[in-house]
C-alpha cells in the first residue's frame, strides 16, 4: 500500500508513529519539513515501518523503484 503525504507541515518523526499500524510499502514524505530536518530520515523510517519498501520513490539503498 502507498501513502502520499508530500507537500505537507510534517515536521518530526513523532508525527508518523501512527503510521506503524498501517501495512505501508511506499511512503512519500517529499517537500516536507521532517526531511530537511532529520538527516538519518530513511534508516529510521525503514526501521520503524517493518513493511516499508520505498521512501520517496527509493528502497532504503538509494535506489529508484517506483
Amino acid at each position: 500500500r502507498k501513502l502520499d503525504l508530500a507537500n505537507n507541515r510534517i515536521a518530526s518523526v513523532a508525527e508518523l508513529e501512527h503510521l506503524r499500524s498501517l501495512p505501508l510499502t511506499s511512503l512519500d514524505l517529499l517537500d516536507c519539513p521532517v526531511e530537511s530536518r532529520n538527516p538519518d530520515l530513511s534508516a529510521k523510517l525503514f526501521k520503524m515501518l517493518d513493511e516499508l519498501k520505498y521512501l520517496n520513490g527509493a528502497d532504503k539503498d538509494g535506489n529508484g523503484g517506483l
